[in-house]
């Protein structure tokens, strides 16, 4: 079976590493995580949800650098 393109509320939540579904709705409602209607669903891109992840990442490792005094 191949790859899921979509994923519902409940599974990105459990994809994103077991958050919440309200912090799954959160990042949707600011815009920081895309969606679309399929039918009553609210559905995800799996690519979306790993740009998340990879830009997530992305400002943890700049944080951490500027704590330190270094550049990003």
């Amino acid at each position: 079976m191949p790859q899921r393109l979509a994923h519902d509320v409940p599974e990105t939540a459990v994809l994103l590493g077991g958050v919440t579904e309200r912090y799954v709705w959160k990042l949707i409602s600011s815009g920081e995580l895309p969606s679309f209607l399929l039918g009553k669903r609210r559905m995800v891109y799996r690519q979306d949800i790993e740009e998340l992840i990879r830009q997530l990442r992305a400002d943890e490792l700049t944080a951490r650098a500027a704590a330190a005094g270094r550049p990003a």
